[in-house]
């Protein structure tokens, strides 16, 4: 009963030399000093999060300013204002999708680095290859990410004056 839980540890600890714990108690003490870091961890990970979308922005938005000219080739060989809109897009989205898989991939080849050191150590095991729901919620925000990044660059070029743009 509840009353013997409380009473046989604190009994144990006070008049014998073994110690008793509530597992309860030492999990919850143990996610507390746990918790702080695993905050700060994901705020790492929205801080690189938003690094990595202003660097897609910042790639895509230079690239845009390189590429004038040839763009207004593209559009003088008959390309649509729209298809060129479409191809920013796309290139902000392959982008994003390139980042994510390389991202995926060094995450579990150190997982299977981590995972090795804490069997031999631990012998704690875990299967560093297996995927989860939340790499899929990934891929959403990475192409998400690559979508809006690539928005403002993508306008720019579907408003681009060919004639402007080639006279320079």
């Amino acid at each position: 009963n509840m009353r013997a839980q409380m009473f046989i540890p604190n009994a144990v600890n006070k008049n014998s030399s073994l110690i008793a714990a509530d597992p309860d108690i030492e999990r919850d003490r143990m996610l507390k000093l746990v918790d702080s870091g695993i905050q700060t961890a994901n705020l790492m990970g929205y801080f690189v999060l938003i690094i990595s979308a202003i660097s897609v922005f910042i790639a895509l938005f230079s690239s845009l300013k390189d590429r004038g000219y040839e763009i207004a080739l593209i559009r003088v060989q008959g390309a649509s204002r729209l298809k060129v809109f479409a191809m920013i897009l796309g290139e902000g989205l392959l982008l994003s999708v390139l980042g994510y898989i390389f991202a995926i991939l060094i995450s579990h080849v150190g997982m299977w680095v981590v995972s090795g050191i804490l069997e031999t150590n631990y012998h704690y095991a875990f299967n560093p290859w297996a995927f989860s729901i939340m790499e899929v919620y990934l891929l959403g925000t990475a192409l998400l990410i690559g979508l809006i990044s690539a928005l403002l660059p993508a306008m720019k070029a579907y408003k681009t004056d060919i004639s402007t743009t080639l006279s320079k």
